[in-house]
């Protein structure tokens, strides 16, 4: 009689594994979370110097807790926006022993994460984001898309299913995904956890570059409470060089925790009245906000826009739009102007002819800008050769009152033209002097 009375009760308490399991988690609105992440990674970045390859060591620690609102919930592929709290986000990143810390301001750790079909995009109500402020929210592990792992419907021990291209692409932090086979694989129920494995390897494009990634990660799932509610996440990256990026191999391990919570004050309606309706946030909240290091100047540039070079005298930026390198930006400090007059335009034009490789051929058009301000702006606008290959120039004198002056070199291939359109000239807009004291 004992023994019937517990196989009966353990019958009552256990899914039945023969039939299967029901394996959903569903993103309800106003569903609320609690997620605490730690990764560690290992790794390199191959750079050229003195024209060899180079392999620089590279280690990173990060540690992100907040809390998650679904504000727009439905299936992994279909249109999704959540509300993240950040109470804690930091990360260490040293290469080759020199460390360098990436936070978040603290009226930035309100962030809105978006995803509408197969594209992500993260960005703060209160306005732009420094590019190692994105990276810092939008490159950890996405806990919305473990959710999307989960099949949905039942599965009994031992079988297998494919993963999402959506969800894939949102795990692998790909632009566009070209490739993948990542399934996982219901591997036990012990009790009301199931264990869940995802393996498989994908490829895909980001910044213009290839990359190459291989999952091997265990979820815990609760039967019970119908959620993913812990993970193991190890992934090996393998990242060609690119126009705005170098070589990358890197080796990382998350874990993460998950636990549903009921609306924290962080996230309730007054603390979100500041967040855009519907899926559009304005320009300035998908800026990038750059400072130079030693407060000369500012930039509110899309983030299209990417640096690739900083130095004392001037800093690269390039272009790309959907995978494809379309333009260069080289801002450079200038000479101050006498009496805060700026630089004539034919001393401009003649000043630009001689920069080193470059053979102007045929004038486009040249003459003022409308800055909207006291700033001034002057562009000419020319194609001929640089280093022998056929390109578009289009200069930028920037000078203000006080005489300060930058000049903002663009470069492009003349078939690109179309492609880049006003982008230049929206970049040039956003560069202004940062306000000092008194002004």
């Amino acid at each position: 009689m004992l023994i019937t009375l517990i196989w009966g009760a353990l019958i009552l308490v256990m899914p039945s594994q023969a039939g299967g399991v029901l394996l959903r988690d569903d993103l309800a609105t106003d569903q609320c979370y609690e997620i605490r992440q730690e990764l560690s990674l290992t790794g390199e970045i191959r750079v050229i110097q003195d024209a060899k390859m180079v392999p620089l060591k590279l280690v990173a620690r990060a540690e992100h807790v907040y809390a998650e609102r679904i504000l727009a919930g439905g299936p992994p592929a279909e249109a999704l926006k959540a509300a993240r709290n950040y109470s804690t986000a930091k990360a260490t990143i040293s290469v080759e022993g020199n460390p360098g810390e990436r936070t978040l301001r603290d009226d930035h750790r309100l962030i809105i994460l978006q995803r509408i079909k197969d594209q992500t995009s993260h960005y703060a109500p209160a306005g732009a984001l420094r590019r190692e402020e994105l990276e810092l929210v939008a490159e950890h592990l996405d806990s919305l898309a473990l959710a999307g792992i989960i099949p949905g419907k039942s599965m009994a021990v031992e079988s297998t299913w494919d993963v999402p291209p959506s969800v894939v692409q949102a795990l692998g932090h790909f632009e566009g995904l070209a490739e993948h086979a990542v399934k996982a694989r219901l591997v036990s129920i012990v009790g009301d956890k199931a264990t869940i494995q995802v393996s498989g390897r994908a490829t895909g494009i980001e910044i213009g570059a290839t990359v190459r990634v291989e999952f091997d990660a265990s979820l815990t799932y609760d039967v019970a409470a119908g959620r993913v509610v812990a993970a193991r996440w190890r992934q090996k990256d393998e990242r060609e060089a690119g126009p705005a990026s170098p070589a990358v191999t890197v080796d990382a391990t998350i874990m993460i925790q998950r636990k549903l919570i009921p609306t924290p004050t962080v996230l309730g309606d007054p603390a979100l009245v500041s967040v855009p309706k519907g899926f559009e946030p304005s320009d300035v909240q998908l800026a990038i906000d750059y400072k130079d290091d030693k407060g000369r100047f500012e930039l509110l540039h899309a983030r299209d826009w990417h640096m690739v070079a900083k130095a004392n005298s001037h800093l690269v930026l390039r272009l790309m739009d959907k995978g494809d390198f379309l333009a260069q930006a080289t801002l450079s400090q200038w000479t101050k102007a006498e009496n805060g007059k700026p630089m004539s335009p034919e001393a401009f034009k003649e000043a630009m002819g001689r920069i080193p490789g470059w053979e102007p051929a045929k004038e486009l058009q040249g003459g003022e800008v409308p800055s909207g301000d006291k700033r001034y702006i002057y562009r000419w606008s020319v194609v001929g050769k640089m280093e022998g290959v056929d390109v578009m120039q289009n200069f930028y004198l920037v000078a203000w009152p006080d005489g300060n002056q930058m000049v903002v070199t663009v470069t492009t291939a003349p078939k690109q033209a179309e492609r880049l359109g006003s982008r230049d000239l929206a970049l040039v807009g956003s560069l202004d002097r940062e306000a000092k004291a008194g002004e």
